[in-house]
């Protein structure tokens, strides 16, 4: 009989074969939920790790112009692609915990409700005749400037304003646009909080499971209550598997799915903040032993160059428990390395015995990273 946690191990094997390539940019898009964008080189990066081919700037001139995709701040306030139809749910479902951010700012502390909406209709005022700059948003609102990044922070998060134009590919700054600019007839509020919420949540489930409660309260956010409530009343799409005392959740058809080992995955190159490491509150499944600190540093002055050893000063070992993921160079389906933007070029490290085969093939994705990297210079 086969243990449950040999079947785990199956799923997950599934799930990172899976991972490792999409249809095309808007199916990748859309199977993540989201790219994220903090980085605004990340979806291009992550495209390229997962695509045969990619025009990054028939990419760059589709985000530049809203053409089926978005900028926004979702989840736990971070900057994703959204395709235009995700859009409505995603600003439903994480409007709150966009908005609860910004209104922890000092600035907005204490404001009353109309002051907050007389605020974003300002703003809407301010973008009427087109996309700002936050320099030319400060001049034409004065009043909001000390404050500016946290009040486009809320109109964001309730859906008024998108980030719109930037001026290269590798740029993280972003003009500003009202949605009904970019999105004719778009209406932040016709989708219900709570069913935009169920709804991502399950298609988390399609995308990133085997995952716990935990990951996807961390992920979405939302309280665990209202994530157990959901998976129970998942019905037969959803199965569960309890391991040492875990439960984990994971769409039913994966159930079946054939699926060669992890170790059977070559080399693999993924970017700062890649969706796929942000679907998971824990890791440990796919870092090779001693890799926390390395991927998720606590000091921010170990984040380049990858080569150090010691991750600093800082709680948890010096790892970040949920923080930002590092780049990361991936052997036999598990995290051995990091890589950073150098200029143009790529500087690496691996923290892990791969043996001359996994090296070889590393050294091999990472000449092909550069290459791609030299072409997103704009």
């Amino acid at each position: 009989m086969t243990s449950n946690a040999a079947v785990l191990e199956r799923l997950r094997a599934a799930r990172l074969h899976q991972q490792r390539t999409a249809p095309d940019f808007d199916g990748l898009v859309g199977a993540t939920i989201g790219l994220h964008s903090t980085d605004y080189a990340t979806p291009y990066l992550s495209a390229w790790a997962r695509l045969p081919e990619l025009d990054a700037a028939a990419l760059f001139d589709r985000l530049n112009t809203g053409n089926g995709l978005f900028r926004v701040n979702a989840m736990r306030n971070t900057v994703h692609v959204v395709r235009a139809e995700d859009l409505p749910l995603v600003s439903a479902a994480t409007r709150a915990a966009v908005g609860a951010v910004a209104r922890r700012s000092p600035g907005l502390v204490g404001r009353s409700e109309a002051e907050l909406d007389a605020a974003v209709s300002s703003i809407g005022e301010a973008l009427a005749d087109g996309p700002r700059s936050t320099n030319e948003l400060k001049e034409r609102l004065p009043s909001l400037a000390p404050d500016l990044r946290y009040w486009m922070m809320l109109a964001m998060a309730q859906g008024h304003v998108l980030r719109a134009d930037a001026p290269h590919l590798r740029s993280n700054r972003t003009r500003y646009v009202a949605a009904r600019q970019r999105i004719p007839g778009f209406e932040p509020d016709r989708v219900d909080p709570v069913e935009a919420r169920r709804t991502l949540l399950l298609r988390a489930v399609d995308t990133f499971g085997p995952l716990t409660v935990e990951d996807l309260a961390w992920w979405l956010p939302a309280p665990k209550t209202e994530v157990k409530k959901v998976l129970s009343s998942a019905g037969s799409t959803v199965a569960k598997l309890e391991v040492d005392g875990a439960t984990y959740w994971f769409p039913a058809h994966l159930a079946d799915r054939p699926s060669p080992p992890r170790e059977a995955l070559g080399a693999w190159l993924l970017p700062y903040e890649d969706a796929f490491l942000k679907g998971y509150l824990d890791r440990a499944w796919v870092l090779a032993p001693g890799l926390r600190p390395v991927l998720f540093p606590f000091n921010a002055a170990h984040w380049a160059p990858p080569n150090g050893v010691d991750p600093g000063p800082g709680p948890h070992g010096g790892a970040n428990v949920s923080g930002e993921a590092r780049p990361s160079i991936w052997w036999a389906g598990r995290v051995v390395g990091r890589w950073e933007q150098s200029g143009d070029g790529v500087s690496w490290q691996l923290h892990a015995d791969v043996g001359a085969e996994g090296r070889s093939a590393i050294e091999v994705e990472l000449g092909r990273l550069e290459r791609f990297l030299a072409r997103l210079v704009r």
